[in-house]
């Protein structure tokens, strides 16, 4: 999942990336939620992929297609680790099943990196504390955060919630990277976020929750 999501960042806008990745969640919601609300998410999310791809990226440009076809895989991964993630979390083996994967992923992933591209990059003090900056801050702590969350939250008021990742990464992106979103772009964002969280959104959920915890 965050290999297929670095390709994709390293060939377009973060924003515009993390915005693609979220159709795993929705489909995640198509294909497991019923009723006329999953569909709507889903043509939702349909109309935001095409702003973005369509006219937010330059498709003609080579790198740009494989940016895209990286962040649908990132996308398909994710929907992945959401379904094995809420059953994990909710049998109460999350964090030790976690830590299980991480290990047997970091074995699998080897081979495709490179173990020399692995030794380059002891090879500079900058790039390694890069390197484990962002093992840290991509991997360690949210993953572990996101079983609490999931478990404590439910899947539903979680998944709500993260609606707001992809503003808030094209928001990193126009501060760090000084990113500034066409309007392909800016629809495709919206029409994401809305498709998450209509696909999720439960009328009255939040006021069952508080019952529940009270």
């Amino acid at each position: 999942m965050n290999m297929t999501f670095y390709q994709g960042i390293s060939r377009i806008p973060l924003g515009t990336c993390v915005s693609i990745e979220f159709v795993g969640p929705v489909m995640v919601a198509l294909f497991r939620g019923r009723g006329w609300r999953t569909r709507i998410a889903a043509l939702l999310a349909g109309i935001g992929v095409a702003a973005i791809s369509g006219i937010g990226l330059d498709i003609a440009n080579p790198q740009a297609q494989m940016g895209l076809a990286f962040s649908i895989a990132a996308g398909i991964c994710w929907a992945g680790y959401i379904v094995v993630g809420q059953k994990l979390a909710a049998a109460g083996h999350g964090q030790d099943s976690l830590a299980i994967g991480l290990f047997v992923a970091a074995i699998l992933t080897v081979p495709l990196v490179g173990p020399f591209e692995i030794a380059a990059g002891w090879q500079s003090t900058w790039v390694l504390l890069c390197c484990i900056a962002v093992g840290v801050l991509s991997t360690a702590l949210p993953f572990p955060l996101e079983q609490v969350a999931l478990r404590r939250l439910g899947p539903d008021i979680f998944s709500l919630l993260a609606c707001l990742m992809p503003a808030i990464s094209e928001v990193v992106s126009m501060i760090a990277l000084r990113h500034l979103p066409n309007w392909g772009e800016i629809v495709g964002l919206l029409c994401i976020s809305l498709a998450i969280a209509f696909a999720q959104y439960r009328p009255g959920m939040l006021d069952r929750k508080r019952k529940h915890n009270n």
